[in-house]
């Protein structure tokens, strides 16, 4: 048995609230999606209509279906159950890991990172983009971009997140990163302008 911890720099935000129409924090709870495959839309529904306001997936194709994830919210918005700004979406950036498939990636996985994490953000915000429902319109961004885990070259870690930054916050809210070890966060954060909101690590028996 495993699970995830998420947590938030100076414990801020525990929460969920709104702010300036965007979702500010986090909830308490927050739906995974890893796994699901082919009923990510159905099981996204089922958890937005039994009162969850988070939702946690990613554009890597491997073990989530982000498509299928939005297209669970975009049901929901369509009936009017929730608005946009009432809900909190957190996807990732998956860096591209050698002898994996590559068409698991939004992106081109043989083009400098820069490009995989811009095709990546663009992935993610397509698939969530809300304008076309009832024609209703929705803001598109996203609440938190996760870098999934860092990169096996810091340096190259640090050019994501200064990607990530260029887009805060007119199309991303805040910023995380998962799967990391304290002294990478350190030097992460050191150098960042936009700080993790963030982090979200597995903790598992044999970790202690």
């Amino acid at each position: 048995m495993s699970f995830t911890a998420v947590v938030i720099p100076n414990g801020q935000h525990m929460i969920s609230s709104t702010d300036r129409g965007r979702f500010f924090g986090i909830p308490r709870f927050v739906y995974g999606t890893a796994f699901k495959g082919d009923r990510s839309t159905l099981l996204v529904e089922q958890a937005l209509r039994k009162g969850y306001v988070g939702i946690d997936t990613a554009s890597v194709t491997k073990n989530y279906q982000e498509k299928l994830v939005a297209d669970g919210v975009k049901i929901i918005l369509a009936e009017q159950e929730l608005e946009r700004e009432g809900l909190y979406v957190q996807t990732k950036f998956t860096p591209f890991v050698e002898g994996k498939d590559p068409t698991h990636y939004p992106y081109d996985t043989k083009a400098d990172i820069g490009t995989q994490v811009h095709d990546s953000i663009a992935s993610s915000l397509k698939n969530f983009d809300m304008t076309t429902i009832d024609g209703a319109l929705w803001p598109v961004y996203i609440d938190n971009m996760t870098l999934h885990s860092p990169c096996p070259r810091l340096k190259d870690t640090l050019v994501v997140w200064k990607v990530f930054e260029t887009y805060v916050p007119s199309r991303i809210t805040t910023l995380g990163i998962s799967n990391v070890d304290l002294p990478t966060l350190q030097k992460l954060y050191d150098s960042a302008k936009v700080k993790p909101a963030l982090v979200q690590n597995r903790f598992a028996p044999e970790t202690g």
